[in-house]
């Protein structure tokens, strides 16, 4: 297991540089591109190959609005009444 555990956490590193390539070339790009457009597309290129990364280490996105709060799959930052939600539900 833990062989395992220091491959898997070795390969992060060398995972993760395309996407600060990604963020240093956005960066530049704001320097000499004002355009917001380029920098959008920048950014969801980017948020592309960081999904990618974090599914090859078996993180999955979820999405839980409108669901019930369940402690072992949400972290609640705070409780508030939302009209169209009933209580307990993620908004």
């Amino acid at each position: 297991m833990e062989k395992t555990r220091k491959y898997a956490v070795g390969r992060l590193p060398n995972a993760l540089l395309p996407v600060k390539d990604s963020l240093e070339m956005g960066l530049e790009a704001t320097r000499t591109e004002p355009a917001i457009d380029v920098v959008r597309h920048g950014m969801e290129l980017t948020l592309e190959k960081l999904d990618a990364v974090l599914a090859d280490f078996g993180v999955e996105t979820i999405d839980p609005k409108g669901q019930p709060f369940d402690p072992e799959r949400h972290e609640a930052m705070t409780m508030a009444p939302i009209a169209e939600l009933p209580p307990n539900f993620v908004a």
